[in-house]
């Protein structure tokens, strides 16, 4: 048995280019980045180029024989309450067509021995039914009296960066009404029709002043997938390529925020099938672990042992202390800027990370730092 030694060649951002280097808060995996049997690998483009490209989803595992719309998901502690098991990660290579056969399977088989790799390492609180993405609806609207918005339109997610296409097998099931009107009397559960199209519906009189006649129909839940952890692997040349062999990332978070989907590419120009698979294995385990963890925008999503929230959360499980800002082309800041497309988060004041300066870069101006804007001037020294 050779071991060898994994060293982690590049910095996550909390919000700011500057790039303040971080270290977890958690010995465990600092000891998995820094000593298992992995080489050194070349690093993937700056993380957070890629997550912030990516499309995150929340969806609720619902145990079996429960229904979102009657008892609801289980809870994050209910899910942490249960035994620790050994993690199973499932693959697929996905969007291929035009790649040759041996290159599938070269990246097959990396894939398999890096995802080997995590599963005799972590272990996971497991939900009890496969893993399922939600749908997504358009064309939503409630009435006054109502809380929930319907939709009349649903689409399945994309995952990851470059928007793979989530197969419909692995959705849940999802309510689409094409048509809604107000009727005030009738019996519950009755046919009703809406006078614009003069389709027949059934009659929801559960509110208190009006009943809802309602044409709907449900699209049934996919088979799912029976993994913790379940990736889509695509093997083709993007903009991302340029200065990367390859790039992850999360792109489906279950209800105790961890990550269930993700999204690898490995660039095409960088494969070689006849070299040592050793490098690649390297490469596809550091993408794999930006996808389960190691991910600035993961980080604000930690919970305590027992599965409540590090970070106090919304009604909707957002984090309360994110602060929106601005930033152009890595170069022109505003913070805090309401209409901010970014968020940050002070994850050092919650003890998640810890700050330190490292390559002469601790002084540099950010928004992190304390300053509220900067021009490209100001940035040009960082």
């Amino acid at each position: 048995v050779v071991k060898f030694f994994f060293v982690w060649q590049e910095s996550v951002e909390i919000g700011c280019p500057c790039r303040n280097m971080l270290s977890l808060r958690n010995k465990t995996m600092s000891k998995l980045l820094l000593t298992s049997f992995l080489p050194i690998v070349v690093a993937s483009p700056n993380h957070d180029d890629i997550a912030s490209k990516t499309t995150v989803h929340r969806s609720k595992q619902i145990s079996s024989g429960r229904h979102l719309e009657t008892v609801g998901a289980d809870s994050c502690e209910e899910i942490h309450a249960r035994s620790w098991e050994r993690m199973r990660i499932g693959f697929e290579l996905v969007d291929v067509a035009d790649v040759e056969t041996a290159t599938q399977e070269f990246v097959s088989d990396v894939v398999q021995t890096a995802a080997n790799y995590w599963m005799n390492t972590l272990q996971v609180h497991r939900h009890s039914d496969p893993l399922r993405a939600d749908r997504a609806g358009s064309s939503c609207s409630k009435y006054t009296f109502e809380t929930d918005f319907t939709c009349a339109v649903s689409s399945g997610p994309t995952c990851g960066a470059d928007g793979v296409t989530i197969p419909d097998e692995y959705l849940n099931s999802y309510r689409t009404c094409s048509e809604r009107c107000v009727i005030s009397a009738g019996t519950h559960g009755s046919a009703c029709t809406c006078t614009d199209s003069g389709s027949s519906g059934i009659l929801d009189m559960s509110y208190d002043e009006y009943g809802i006649c309602e044409v709907c129909e449900e699209t049934s839940s996919g088979t799912g997938v029976d993994y913790d952890f379940y990736v889509f692997v695509t093997i083709k040349d993007t903009d991302s390529c340029v200065s990367a062999e390859a790039y992850a990332a999360g792109c489906v978070r279950d209800q105790c925020d961890r990550p269930i989907f993700a999204h690898i590419n490995f660039c095409l120009s960088s494969i070689d099938t006849s070299g040592d698979t050793t490098l690649m294995v390297a490469l596809a385990a550091h993408e794999m672990t930006h996808a389960l963890v190691f991910s600035s925008s993961l980080f604000r999503y930690f919970r305590e042992s027992d599965g409540t929230a590090k970070l106090a959360r919304d009604e909707d499980g957002d984090v309360e202390s994110e602060v929106s800002w601005t930033c152009s082309n890595y170069l022109n800041y505003e913070y805090p800027d309401t209409t901010g497309s970014k968020t940050d988060v002070d994850l050092s004041a919650a003890g998640l990370v810890n700050v330190f300066t490292e390559r002469g870069i601790g002084p540099c101006p950010c928004p992190m730092n304390g300053v509220t804007s900067m021009s490209s001037a100001a940035n040009s020294d960082c």
